[in-house]
Parts: structure tokens; sequence; C-alpha cells
């Protein structure tokens, strides 16, 4: 039973060291570490938690056996309100215990219990536990897997954790310790894959056996057939881990596949303990050929958060110049600004649980299987906060497209072009599963929005990328991409938005009202509205150089010989070829103008709003 009501209480995390198995009396090469644990304590239980305990099984002790646990290690966070400790072990959970006698936690953090006689361990199943009133029970990161148990409210109940493990840990002594054993974490590889072609095997090796690994073989298990590949030149110490990258198993045929990838072999050696060598049972979507998608990538940031700037440091160089990453900042998930979109607020959705900035998402798809240590809260939604971005952008390419995205864009005519009309259409590409609720989403978005207000920056920061319009619901529209799509829209540009900075984004996929981590993306397109703005009007980038208004008077500084302005639609409205210190521009209609000045040291473009 999954303990929901032991609330763990996180405290400040800090820098976690692993427990180094190599220099004290404790530690030498004849002695081996059993626990589940590395590091400091780094949170504690609720008051009602007085106990905890590791259980090894049989098929795990019978490598020990002959051997001698020697000491116990238990992390305390405060010695001073223990009342009581008592520690046991047992081969079973219920008392009376086999073993059990009372100790002392004598300082703040990791105390050593040594037992009055060594127990001989006889190859049986073994609780190691202790039960302390007082003092919060503490736990540490997880190292390993492993069955624990928590004694909450006087009851014993199973403890599952991926995250934290009790905080206790035993050492065995002997002459007859494992030389062999490896813990291997498989990383849940691609669910999809090509025809003929390797499919790669990531994971990481934990050296649980005494002697070093320098050379490890794994076997894979699919369609009826095993495969090895070995990989050699390793040097992993006890207790040290390895991230471990194989060129993997491939598939002969088209279709669904199941792969379960197993650590067969240590330095040629058979494993001494094969409870941890065999990864889940991984499902694979092989094709003879993948068409490739373009990524969506939304991110979430705000004028008010502090640490936004930063993150668009890391995201712009890999996103900049990438015509298959689509981009769509949503200005939600740390308050909001002026440039917040309602549609935005209504994607706050997707966070799940605690909702901050700067993050983002790829696809609206949670990769926590492939990419545990970036998704702040597991399966918690399919946003993360700014890390590893390269890693899961390239897990997105290499996804196939799903169906098909085509855009287009025209305006009413030249003299009214910012009005507009897209039209985008499309298909399934591949048998997608039946009953999917499948949307069409169609945004504007606009990108370099200068402001002097960004918190985190100084002076002039731009604004990339901003959703300005959702022309379709929130939640898109439904369309039949077995049948095909053919969907139009209309949208007016207000005169405020740089039209030469926009773009139509459109994007399709499946849509779970009730679950956030099943609305993946399955193509999406992008197209600039830049095209679509009279040429004159086009090339004026807002370089301006000293040209300001005072009411309805133009100054311009000396060095500028001529000086066009224009109506939005492109016509000249005013033009001057003399230099000129103030123009005044009363005869002009209320409105907004665009304006280039040219002279001897260049040229000066901007927009002025009479």
């Amino acid at each position: 039973m999954r303990m929901k009501k032991h609330i763990l209480f996180v405290v400040a995390l800090l820098q976690v060291f692993i427990l180094q198995i190599k220099a004290t009396d404790e530690t030498a090469p004849d002695s081996i570490f059993l626990g589940n644990c590395q590091g400091r304590g780094v949170s504690f239980a609720g008051n009602n938690v007085t106990g905890g305990a590791l259980f090894y099984p049989q098929s795990y002790m019978e490598s020990y056996k002959g051997n001698y646990l020697e000491c116990i290690y238990l992390y305390v966070n405060y010695p001073s309100m223990v009342k009581s400790l008592r520690v046991f072990l047992s081969k079973n959970l219920s008392e009376p215990y086999d073993f059990i006698f009372n100790a002392q936690a004598s300082r703040t953090g990791w105390n050593k219990i040594n037992l009055d006689t060594p127990c001989k361990l006889d190859g049986n199943g073994l609780y190691l536990g202790f039960i302390m009133e007082g003092s919060p029970v503490a736990f540490a990161i997880r190292r390993f897997e492993g069955q624990e148990y928590l004694l909450a409210d006087n009851v014993w109940e199973a403890y599952e954790n991926n995250t934290y493990s009790i905080a206790m840990y035993g050492v065995i002594r002997g002459n007859n310790l494992p030389s062999y054993d490896a813990a291997w974490d498989c990383r849940s590889p691609l669910e999809y894959a090509l025809t003929n072609t390797p499919h790669t095997i990531e994971g990481t090796v934990t050296n649980k056996g005494i002697i070093p690994i320098h050379e490890l073989t794994f076997t894979y298990h699919h369609d009826g057939n095993a495969t090895t590949e070995t990989i050699s030149g390793l040097n992993i110490d006890y207790l040290g881990s390895s991230h471990v990258q194989l060129q993997g198993p491939s598939f002969s045929e088209s279709g669904n596949h199941t792969l379960t990838v197993e650590l067969s072999s240590i330095n040629g050696n058979p494993d001494m303990m094969t409870d941890d060598n065999q990864s889940g049972t991984f499902h694979i979507q092989c094709f003879d050929e993948m068409v490739q998608r373009n990524v969506l990538m939304e991110i979430f940031s705000t004028e008010l958060c502090p640490n936004c700037p930063a993150a668009h440091r890391v995201i712009d160089p890999l996103a900049d110049g990438n015509e298959r990453i689509i981009r769509v900042e949503h200005h939600a998930g740390f308050y909001t600004d002026p440039y917040t979109a309602d549609a935005s607020i209504e994607y706050e959705w997707f966070y799940g649980t605690m909702k901050y900035a700067p993050a983002y998402m790829v696809d609206r798809t949670n990769r926590y299987d492939r990419f545990p240590d970036i998704y702040n809260y597991g399966k918690g939604g399919p946003v993360s906060s700014v890390g590893n971005v390269s890693e899961v952008l390239d897990d997105a390419f290499h996804t196939p497209a799903f169906a098909s995205v085509n855009i287009e864009v025209a305006n009413e005519s030249e003299r009214n072009y910012r009005q507009i009309h897209i039209h985008v259409s499309g298909k399934g590409l591949s048998a997608l599963p039946e009953n999917c609720n499948n949307r069409l989403h169609v945004y504007l978005t606009e990108d370099s929005i200068l402001t002097k207000e960004q918190a985190g920056a100084t002076g002039e920061y731009y604004h990339r990328h901003v959703i300005r319009q959702c022309l379709t619901g929130v939640w898109g529209d439904p369309i039949d991409l077995n049948a095909g799509y053919n969907e139009s829209y209309t949208a007016k540009i207000p005169d405020e938005w740089d039209m030469s900075q926009m773009n139509a984004v459109a994007f399709v996929g499946h849509y779970n009202e009730v679950d956030f981590n099943d609305c993946e993306v399955y193509n999406s397109a992008s197209i600039p509205l830049k095209q679509l703005v009279p040429t004159s009007i086009a090339a004026i980038r807002g370089q301006n150089k000293g040209i300001t208004l005072k009411g309805k008077n133009l100054s311009v500084p000396d060095g500028y010989n001529r000086i066009n302005i224009y109506f939005l639609n492109g016509i000249v409205a005013y033009s001057a070829t003399t230099n000129h210190s103030e123009i005044c521009l009363n005869h002009l209609p209320k409105g907004i103008y665009l304006y280039v000045a040219t002279g001897e040291d260049g040229s000066s473009t901007g927009k002025i709003i009479l």
C-alpha cells in the first residue's frame, strides 16, 4: 500500500555526497554496504512514523552467507529528542524479532551503531530495522531499489518512493563477499524505431560487488530472440556508477514489438545477484520509414519572472534558426503581465501541480520515463523546468510525425493588408488510436516585442514569439485526421502589433480533458506574416537614431537629408528633401505612421502615433 498519508517534509537540500566505501575501517576491501540510500538525510517523516526497515529476500542474501553484519548506520536529525532507540534484525517484521537491542544516537547525522556480537548471516531473507521515539525518521536520496517499510501508527506498511530511501544501512564484513554484482537502471528507450536500424539503449550501471567492473554484456530479448552486446574499457569501482550507452537491438519487421534489456555478465562472469539486472518491458513501434516532424516548443515566461532572461539565453541559441522548432511563448505560470493571453492562463493546467517560470513543454508530452531528473513533479504534467533542453528536443526530433500540417496565409488586399486569411490542411500519416479527440490549434504570435520592464534584465529586453491571439478554441477545433481536414480562419491584425514580426502557427494533436499527460501533439507548422506587409513598410525595422515626437512636431537631428512618412498601407503621407530640425505634422489625421529618415550617417526608421 502506497503511504500517501505519511508526508515527507523536504528540508534544505544540501549538497548530496556519495557514500565512499574506501578508506575507513568499516569500509575496507573486505566489507560491503547493505542499504538503498546515499548521502545525508535530506527529508523526514511525520510524527506518526516511528520506525523503518529494509528487507532483503533469500535470493539476495544467499550471496552473503557466512559473512557477518558488523554494524548499522542510522541518520538522526535531532538526537537530543530521541527518547528510545532499538535496532533489530529478523526474518519477519512481527515481534518478537530474532535479534533486538537498545542503542543511542549521540550526534546529528550518521550514527554508527556497533553490534555487541556481529551477526553471522545464514543466507535467509533478512529485515534490517529500527524503532525510534522522539526524533522524526530521516530519509536520504535513493540509490538502489528495494523493499522498505515504515512503522506508522504502530502498524508496519510498505513504503514506496522513487526519490527517497530510509536513511539506514548496514556494513557486512567477511571473506566471502559478492565479487560480481551490479545494478542495471535502464532508461526507457524511444518508443519509435526504424526497421533494421540499431535502437539506442541507455542506462546506469552501479557496481555492488567488490571487484572493479571492466566489461559488461547485455542481452536483448524481443520477438522470441535473444541477442547480446558487450562493452569494455570500463573502470567502475565498488559503489561507483557509470552511464552506459549501447548500440542497441534492431527489428527486422515494422509493427509493435516488446523489448527487455538484461545485464547478463560482468567481466565475463555471471552476476551473483540478479534481482536488479533486468529492465521492465518496453513497447517499441517500428516503421519502415518515418516522416520528419516539426517540434512545438511552448515556453512559460512573464515580465515579473527574474529568472526568465537567463532561461532564454539557454533556449534561444538552440531554437533560433532551426525551422523545425515552432516556438510559442505563454505569459503565464508566474503571475501575468500586459502580454498574457486568456488561452495561456488556461494552459497552466499542463503544470499539473505547482506553477512556476521559466518553464517549457515540448509537443505537450511528458517525458518523465526518459528524463526523470528534469521533470520536477514526475507524471504531474508535461511542463518542465529549463534543463537538458537539447536532449528533450532531440527526443522529439526522433519521434515521427503522425499527421501533416500545411498552412497558407493571404491578406484581403494590399490596401487592407492587415485583414488576413489563414488556411490549414492536412491528414493523418499513420494508424492512430481509435476514438481520439483530435484537434487543430491556430495561433498568431509576435516576436521581438521591446520592453524595459523585464525583471532580471537591465535596459531593453525583447519578448519572443508571444501568443497574441488564439483563432481556434482554447483547446482546438475538432478535426477528422483519417478523412483529412481543411480549415480556414480570418483575423484583423491591430495596428500596434508589428506584423513584420508575426507568425501564424498551427498544430494538431489529441486532447483529453481529464488527463494533461494525454494531449500529445502530432505535428506543427508556422508561416511568417511579413510576406503580407507592403515592401515599403516591411523594410522598417524600428532603428530610431534620435528622432522624437513632441506633440505633433517631429524632432529630427542634423545630418538627415530626406524623410518619408507612410500610412500603414504603404502610401506616402509626407516627404521632405531638405534638412529640418522640426517638422510640423498638424495636417496629418490621427493614427499610426511609419517613417524612414536617411542621411550621410545612415538611416533611422520607426513608428509614430498621432
